[in-house]
């Protein structure tokens, strides 16, 4: 018998340590790394530090991991709030009456996360960071393809950041630690001043 955890539950074993800690008392779950690394980059804008505000921001490698997470954070006295995409958003709604949790505790993007942080900054600004960051040649290799050449700034660009290995988290950090309070996309805000409350 082997001690590995299968990796679907690699996230809650991570997360089951973490709540461990007594200073806990808001988790916001999230379907990937790079929703991670935008909420966490976003509060710190705001000047949210988890340690003194009591939150964590736990990947569930995928929205159909919810009610593993629901089932397990049901257990213990925490406040749950929920970051998901769109196409998502019918099943969690479900996962979350299930558990007991308020539908308010749901913050959704239309249609994802990137689609929201390309239209906060603006597509042209985007576009700069990507060059700024090193990114530019590739980025126009996208745009010369047959079946993206006519396509819109902003379709070109979420198709960049979801084709690279790593790419999607590292534009996530850049894109989401240019916001500023007041052009950040509504889901973001929502959960930072839920967050501060």
């Amino acid at each position: 018998m082997t001690d590995a955890v299968a990796p679907q539950l690699e996230p809650l074993a991570r997360l089951a340590e973490s709540v461990a800690d007594a200073s806990i008392r808001t988790v916001v779950l999230v379907e990937g790394r790079s929703d991670q690394a935008a909420v966490e980059a976003v509060a710190e804008r705001c000047g949210l530090d988890p340690a003194a505000s009591g939150f964590l921001v736990a990947p569930m490698q995928g929205a159909s991991n919810l009610g593993r997470f629901l089932d397990f954070l049901g257990s213990i006295d925490l406040r749950v709030l929920v970051l998901g995409d769109a196409a998502e958003a019918p099943g969690m709604h479900r996962c979350l009456a299930g558990a007991g949790v308020p539908e308010s505790a749901l913050y959704v993007c239309v249609p994802d996360l990137e689609a929201e942080l390309i239209a906060a900054l603006g597509a042209d600004r985007v576009q700069e960071l990507v060059v700024e960051h090193g990114d530019g040649r590739a980025f126009r290799s996208l745009q010369r393809q047959p079946e993206w050449r006519d396509r819109p700034l902003e379709d070109q660009l979420r198709r960049f950041f979801g084709s690279g290995s790593g790419r999607k988290l590292r534009y996530a950090r850049v894109l989401a630690g240019q916001l500023t309070r007041e052009r950040m996309p509504k889901p973001l805000r929502d959960v930072v001043r839920t967050l501060e409350n």
